[in-house]
């Protein structure tokens, strides 16, 4: 809890939103996280707004880093796969290659993908 004055006590919120839309404009990712959850979402943005997701992944691992812990949402060169980064490592992809397009924890192998600096 963090302390406001002298008698008012507040929780500390940790609010985070990243997003990216790939080069084509068809799709969007989005991470969200506060203090108890972290949902990282694909979404076609082909939809009408209200109904764009179209898969959502619990990445639930991401609340237990630090708050100031840095994210980031970004999509690979050929724009196949898009990739949530925690930390400056990559922990989970949306792998648009084949029909499933389900979220899930990264490999190694996602990880060469992506070129990072």
């Amino acid at each position: 809890m963090r302390t406001l004055g002298s008698d008012a006590t507040y929780p500390l919120v940790i609010d985070v939103y990243e997003s990216a839309i790939d080069a084509t404009g068809r799709f969007g990712a989005v991470f969200e996280r506060d203090d108890e959850t972290a949902f990282f979402y694909l979404l076609d943005l082909r939809l009408p707004e209200g109904n764009q997701i179209a898969e959502a992944f619990n990445a639930h691992t991401v609340t237990q880093m630090p708050g100031e812990t840095p994210a980031a949402v970004e999509w690979s060169s050929t724009g196949e796969v898009v990739g949530l980064h925690a930390g400056g490592a990559l922990i989970a992809v949306f792998d648009l290659r084949n029909d499933a397009r389900q979220g899930r924890w990264a490999t190694d192998e996602d990880a060469r993908l992506f070129v990072r600096h």
